[in-house]
């Protein structure tokens, strides 16, 4: 159960009605196809991405050739965080990425918030941009806090459009004005 200062709209109810996962399937035994496969809903091979980025090299004396592969996930591959985006919601990727450098982070594939994500096949602490100061996250405690204030800041926002939007001399008149 949620506790009442965090509790999202719908949490009670999404855990009495909704559907428990008690096995998985990985679609690749390394972690970027199988991550990209869980963003959008593909196999790695009809990504094309079928081995960690920066993958294997070539050996000469391999017995076999290692195929040429996408070393990121194409932008023009639609993840849920996209198609859930038009539907309101504001996603976070949170923790490793590691699905393609620059231009190709989780904000350039529709999640809103990037906690940590980059290039890198692992996060040595969890990494936040923001503007203009850039912040370290190394515990879960911190990632929390962080996302507590992060929700705190969204929520004044949203406040201040209202007040901006309702301020005097914008404010619909509802009765007739005295003359």
């Amino acid at each position: 159960m949620a506790t009442p200062s965090t509790r999202p709209p719908h949490f009670d109810q999404l855990a009495r009605e909704g559907v428990k996962f008690t096995n998985a399937y990985a679609a690749c035994p390394v972690c970027s196809p199988t991550r990209a496969s869980i963003l959008t809903g593909k196999y790695p091979a009809r990504l094309h991405l079928t081995d960690w980025i920066a993958g294997r090299k070539q050996w000469p004396t391999a017995r076999v050739l290692t195929p040429a592969f996408e070393q990121q996930m194409p932008l023009k591959e639609v993840t849920i965080a996209e198609m859930l985006k038009p539907l309101g919601y504001r996603t976070a990727s949170i923790g490793k990425w590691h699905l393609g450098g620059g231009g190709f982070h989780p904000e350039n594939q529709g999640f809103y918030l990037n906690v940590g994500g980059d290039q890198r096949g692992s996060t040595r602490s969890l990494s936040v941009d923001t503007t203009p100061t850039h912040c370290e996250i190394n515990s879960l405690g911190a990632l929390l806090a962080y996302l507590s204030r992060w929700r705190s800041v969204m929520l004044q926002r949203r406040v201040r459009a209202r007040i901006r939007r309702f301020s005097p001399g914008r404010c619909p008149r509802l009765l007739p004005q005295p003359a």
